[in-house]
C-alpha cells in the first residue's frame, strides 16, 4: 500500500480507501477496515504535512 501511495500521489486517506474498496476489495480494504487504516493515515498526513 506504501508504495502504491507514492507511486500515486495520494494524499488523502479517502483516495486510498475509494481504491481498496474498488479495486482491492480482498486484500486491502479488509486490512483498512481493520487497523491498517491507521497507519495509512499516518503516513499520507505526513506526505501533506511535507509538502506544505
Amino acid at each position: 500500500m506504501i508504495s502504491f501511495v507514492k507511486e500515486n500521489d495520494i494524499d488523502e486517506i479517502q483516495d486510498l480507501i475509494d481504491y481498496a474498496m474498488e479495486n482491492r476489495f480482498d486484500d486491502w480494504f479488509p486490512l483498512l477496515c481493520d487497523n491498517s487504516a491507521f497507519i495509512m493515515n499516518n503516513y499520507i498526513k505526513s506526505i501533506r504535512h511535507r509538502i506544505r
